[in-house]
């Protein structure tokens, strides 16, 4: 997210989005990765009803990501 638009609900609403297109066309749960050391993205999450689920390690990054999935149904 561009830093000018932080704060102010646009993730949260591209987040509601794909929720309900994913949902719309019929798919269970959803997923996404993000860095499992970031200082507010997991917890973010983790309210959103996202779980961690595996480890997604990077070999090209300094750091690793977390699988989070989402039930639909």
């Amino acid at each position: 997210m561009h830093e000018d638009w932080k704060g102010e609900g646009v993730g949260s609403k591209l987040l509601d989005i794909a929720e309900e297109r994913a949902a719309d066309s019929g798919v269970d749960s959803i997923w996404l990765t993000t860095p499992e050391q970031h200082p507010y993205l997991p917890s973010l999450y983790r309210d959103r009803g996202y779980e961690a689920t595996e480890p997604y390690p990077l070999e090209y990054r300094d750091y690793d990501e977390v699988v989070m999935e989402k039930s639909l149904s």
